[in-house]
């Protein structure tokens, strides 16, 4: 079953129920589609391509453009064709653009009308004009232009100098966890084939917080039931208003739009500037929508800041039935509940997973019991269950097997295997490293933070995500992040609340946290910058603070000699 189909099964039961709301929320009404208009206008688009577009069933078709009323009816008219879907955000550096485009191979793009002369300008001389603009669906038809078919020397310029993740084969020993409803069909060649025909639902790319983006091709026997699995957990139905929460570059917005359309209940799309718009977004969101499940990073709920959170995301009578995060670490315990009003019935669940086997890989459903005035506030939140048909492996630094103790995450299953940047052929049963660590215990994973994340500092080894999840835990502070600057400084960037002082944290930390985790700076800020993506900007917060360097040395006056003394100083304490 692909996505599609699921879909045509849902608009013939619920042609006349809205599909999609777009609210721009500037003074406006919101406009809607029932699933019968989406489903003509994708039929429509589907023709258009059909006529134009060779390779039918094995190719796919770029999609530039931004969240819109349309953009389930252009998803699905792709998908259609027979073909994948691979979107590409305008506002992203053309140079990352330019690589994702060339590297997938993409010989169609669909481009947004009113972003054209974006695209042409930003990818002169790359793509040409196929046809006509088709007006009333806004899209316009660009192809390769013959003469830049071979791109290996701009995609040798974007080599990263990181390790990429290793495929590793079932075989190898390892903790496994599987849901024992699993039913998995093993082809008799024993591998899949990226150029099967009818086989990929969608390509995208990783975000490249760790190096290099890669590409990621999915087919529609990895993401089905992915979606299929949580619409059982999150009880959807055709009543329900989901969020596009997630930019359709990122693979869990494929979870919130093919939860809600193969559901007969609605998507609801903002324009991404009211995403950065806490009071405006919340008001769309639980006011004028009445959403009930609302699938976000921590750091995008946190975005709202605590007020909104306890007054309408999680208030006694807000309109929000599920609460999923995921795609970082969850928050502390202490911090939920501060959150959470007592008589407030929304079911909160953590998510795990990776892009690299689109999209979650386990779930946990927070217990209800947890939010007690009198239940422990220490109590750890695990990583949950695997989801139907994805395997889970934990192994130590030689591969061995880790029952009881810490290891790394690998991901698979028979069919949840996607295709990474050039892989033609993946065989059944790969693992896909993840980067990220756990500790087993009782048969339970809990999450300890990222490979990248561990530093050493005066000769100890530990997680930068530790000191985050301490001072969280804080009720002087409302939110924050924590960066290693350039390898030597350990600062935490800290959005405060109106009691903050920097001394009382800083003695609190000491209290909380063995001396090697304390950080060396605590640089207050406004908001926490976010990625496309919806995580922590390190790279900003690193610039934040260079910024603030440069103002201390500029009020300090220290001369050169001074500064290189202090540097040294610091240097060796470190050692």
């Amino acid at each position: 079953m692909t996505l599609q189909e699921l879909v045509a099964r849902a608009a013939a039961l619920h042609s006349d129920r809205a599909a999609v709301w777009f609210d721009g929320c500037a003074g406006k009404p919101p406009a809607s589609y029932t699933y019968a208009t989406v489903a003509e206008l994708a039929v429509e688009l589907t023709a258009f391509l059909q006529k134009r577009c060779d390779h039918q069933g094995k190719c796919a078709i770029g999609l530039y453009c931004s969240p819109g009323i349309n953009l389930p009816s252009w998803i699905l008219g792709i998908l259609q064709v027979p073909a994948a879907y691979s979107p590409i955000d305008p506002d992203v550096p053309p140079t990352i653009s330019t690589y994702f485009m060339k590297k997938s191979n993409l010989q169609y793009i669909l481009v947004e009308n009113d972003k054209v002369n974006k695209f042409q300008m930003s990818h002169d001389g790359y793509f040409y004009h196929n046809s006509s603009a088709i007006e009333h669906i806004g899209l316009t038809l660009f192809q390769m232009s013959s003469s830049n078919t071979d791109f290996s020397s701009e995609v040798d310029n974007m080599k990263s100098k990181h390790e990429p993740f290793e495929a590793v084969d079932n075989s190898q020993p390892g903790y496994t966890i599987c849901p024992d409803r699993t039913e998995v069909k093993t082809s008799e060649a024993g591998y899949v084939d990226a150029g099967q025909k009818d086989s990929l639902a969608y390509v995208l790319h990783t975000s490249g917080t760790t190096g290099i983006p890669k590409i990621v091709r999915v087919p529609h026997k990895c993401i089905v039931p992915n979606i299929q699995h949580l619409k059982s957990i999150f009880e959807i139905t055709q009543d329900d208003v989901l969020f596009l929460a997630s930019p359709v570059t990122f693979d869990p917005s494929v979870v919130e739009l093919f939860m809600a359309l193969t559901s007969g209940a609605s998507i609801l799309v903002v324009p991404n500037t009211i995403k950065m718009m806490p009071m405006e977004l919340s008001a769309a969101l639980f006011h004028h929508h009445h959403v009930t499940v609302l699938q976000a990073t921590p750091t995008l709920l946190r975005r709202f800041g605590a007020h909104i959170i306890k007054s309408r995301v999680l208030s006694a009578n807000t309109s929000l039935r599920v609460l999923a995060l995921g795609g970082e670490a969850f928050p502390v315990l202490s911090l939920l509940k501060s959150w959470k009003h007592k008589e407030n019935k929304t079911s909160i669940f953590n998510l795990y997973g990776i892009t690299e086997v689109s999209s979650w890989a386990t779930c946990y459903k927070i217990p209800e019991e947890v939010f007690s005035a009198d239940f422990r506030m220490d109590f750890p939140i695990p990583l949950g269950s695997p989801l139907l048909g994805t395997k889970l492996e934990v192994r130590d630094a030689n591969g061995s097997s880790v029952l009881e103790g810490e290891g790394q995450i690998f991901i698979g299953g028979e069919e949840r295997i996607c295709f990474l940047d050039d892989e033609i052929t993946v065989p059944l049963g790969t693992m896909r490293e993840t980067g990220d660590f756990v500790r087993v215990k009782n048969a339970k994973l809990f999450f300890l933070g990222r490979k990248d994340n561990q530093i050493k500092r005066h000769g100890k080894r530990f997680n930068i995500e530790y000191l985050q999840q301490v001072a969280e835990d804080l009720c002087q502070v409302e939110a924050c992040a924590v960066s290693w600057y350039q390898q030597e400084k350990l600062i935490l960037f800290v959005l405060p609340k109106d009691d903050f002082e920097e001394r009382e944290t800083r003695e609190e930390l000491q209290k909380r946290l063995p001396a090697y985790a304390v950080p060396d700076e605590i640089v207050v800020i406004k908001a926490l910058p976010l990625t496309s993506h919806g995580k922590v900007d390190i790279s900003e917060l690193n610039k934040i603070y260079q910024s603030h360097l440069n103002s201390r040395r500029r009020d300090s006056k220290l001369s050169d000699a001074e500064e290189l003394w202090e540097r040294l100083q610091y240097l060796w304490k470190v050692v």
